[in-house]
């Protein structure tokens, strides 16, 4: 999908786009996409009726503007030099889960929308949104696939393998209430990843660099000491990781 505008600069375009998109993600994460007026992102964004309709033709030019931005930031994160560079598939695999994580931490309200308001997408821009995320599991897909041809992972299904870590990776905005009281973000993270390391791992664990093999034990041992003494009470790590 094309937002259609009546301005030919595409640099201009694209700095207007984005503030039109920043003064809406707040207004539709604080009231929702149906009561925002369009009259209250034009004044969020400090822009006149006549000069917004410049760049837009509808609401639902700026929701699909607001989800495409999002993704772009995905691409934008998995594209970096760190993963490009990443020594084997477990690396790599571990720096992209990591930079979407990193992402989401900045902003879970932004996140939890970009689920929960899904639904107002047209048609169209719900097909583009979609090929878009298409890419962003294509990318774990291929990871994945390269750890199983080098014996690293066992995945006999890396498109679901790859949908399903995808998916994990928004745990936080939208199931973090479930454990928050429970566990701090730094072991909530450290977990999420070691546990789909793990999972795609399978028998082959042993293979996985030792910081990673000894990343959930050590996770395991500082958090539950932490929620513990919150608690006021003296469990052993044994005992404590049999809550877990």
């Amino acid at each position: 999908m094309k937002v259609k505008t009546q301005v030919k600069n595409p640099d201009l375009v694209e700095e207007k786009h984005h503030r039109i998109v920043q003064a809406a993600t707040s207004l539709f994460i604080r009231k929702g996409f149906h009561p925002t007026t369009i009259r209250e992102i034009a004044d969020a964004a400090n822009m006149s009726m006549g000069l917004l309709y410049k760049y837009i033709s509808s609401k639902d030019d700026v929701l699909f503007l607001v989800y495409k931005e999002l993704n772009d930031q995905y691409v934008m994160a998995l594209s970096s030099e760190s993963i490009r560079e990443a020594a084997n598939p477990v690396a790599k695999l571990k720096a992209s889960m990591e930079a979407i994580l990193e992402l989401v931490r900045r902003n879970p309200q932004k996140y939890l929308f970009l689920y929960t308001e899904s639904k107002f997408l047209n048609r169209s821009a719900l097909k583009s949104i979609l090929a878009m995320e298409s890419k962003v599991i294509h990318h774990f897909r291929e990871i994945i696939e390269d750890g199983t041809r080098h014996d690293l992972f066992h995945a006999p299904e890396p498109l679901l393998a790859a949908s399903i870590i995808v998916f994990l990776l928004m745990l936080e905005p939208l199931r973090g209430w479930t454990y928050r009281k429970e566990y701090d973000p730094s072991f909530a993270h450290d977990y999420l990843i070691n546990f789909c390391l793990q999972s795609i791992a399978g028998e082959k664990a042993n293979l996985l660099p030792a910081k990673t093999a000894e990343g959930i034990a050590s996770s395991v041992r500082g958090a539950i000491a932490r929620v513990r003494k919150r608690k006021g009470e003296r469990v052993s790590i044994r005992e404590g990781a049999k809550n877990l």
